[in-house]
């Protein structure tokens, strides 16, 4: 039998995805932007990334008062320490213009994201999208720089998730918002946590499948570090890389089990080394040390070098 030749054109790879490039697994703090206290002592903590909340921790009577505080917090950071990632959970995009004044307000300071909570359909992504590009454009903003993180609290958000995470190439991240789901699917909040089983799954699928980050929801026990610590354990396992968080306390505790181990960092750059895009039977393969490679695995690995320090 003669040697099939197969029409072969190889380069080196590009495999783009929207897999943050920036560190974003871990902790991630929610504090209140009506705060400005806490606001103030942020850049004294050992946190790589915040979530300044204009939702549910600034309540209707403050929130223009936080929309402010909140555009001055990202400023003030940004000169302390730059190094902090910073996102905005506004209000909800079905709040109308609650949502568009925060965004209106707040984006012009330039954060590395917006988190909009209980996104139940991918059109308020894509509208957001549209927002923050005249926004970047008006101010002079680099274009997509502004990311997004939408968050998935009800069943039709879930239903809907992969659409929702692919709806913008601005998404790089997709959050569970399990106090909201518990509650919305009338369901009771325990520390075991089985009743977020089912959506956990079902986000992390999605997300994978969107080449986004899949963020788990908060710990409320707050003075349980062993039960943070197991069930952080087990979320990393099933495939969350980040977490949410409301006490400094547990920020340790998240950092230390959110993050790539040495053998993934060794198979990572072990997988990128050699990578190059090879095109026959009317599609692009991506060849490593030999071996085709599906496109998650590439997105994931570049995930993983993006995280290991």
């Amino acid at each position: 039998m003669s040697e099939i030749t197969l029409p072969v054109v190889a380069k080196t790879a590009k495999a783009d995805s929207n897999i943050a490039s920036r560190p974003i697994w871990g902790a991630h703090l929610f504090v209140p932007a009506n705060n400005a206290g806490f606001l103030e002592k942020l850049p004294l903590l050992t946190v790589k990334n915040i979530i300044i909340d204009m939702e549910y921790a600034t309540k209707i009577p403050y929130k223009l008062e936080g929309r402010h505080l909140c555009k001055a917090a990202i400023g003030y950071i940004r000169q302390v320490r730059p190094d902090i990632g910073v996102a905005v959970r506004t209000n909800l995009y079905k709040a109308g213009q609650l949502f568009l004044d925060d965004l209106l307000t707040v984006a012009v300071a330039a954060p590395n994201a917006i988190r909009i909570p209980s996104v139940s359909e991918p059109s308020e992504v894509a509208h957001a999208d549209e927002l923050l590009s005249d926004i970047e454009n008006t101010h002079g903003l680099l274009p997509g720089s502004i990311k997004l993180h939408p968050m998935i609290e009800t069943p039709e958000g879930l239903h809907h998730a992969y659409a929702i995470a692919t709806a913008s190439p601005r998404v790089e991240a997709l959050c569970l918002g399990g106090e909201d789901w518990a509650y919305n699917c009338g369901l009771e909040r325990s520390q075991i946590g089985k009743e977020l089983e089912h959506v956990k799954f079902e986000l992390i699928a999605a997300a994978s499948r969107a080449q986004v980050t899949p963020v788990d929801s908060v710990y409320n026990w707050i003075n349980d570090l062993d039960g943070l610590a197991e069930d952080c354990n087990i979320s990393f396992t099933i495939g969350m890389k980040a977490r949410a968080t409301i006490n400094p306390r547990q920020i340790k505790i998240i950092d230390n089990v959110y993050k790539p181990s040495k053998y993934k960092i060794d198979w990572a750059k072990n997988l990128l080394a050699g990578l190059s895009e090879m095109y026959f039977d009317g599609r692009t393969h991506y060849i490593s040390n030999g071996v085709i490679n599906d496109i998650l695995a590439i997105s994931q690995a570049r995930a993983i070098l993006a995280n290991a320090n």
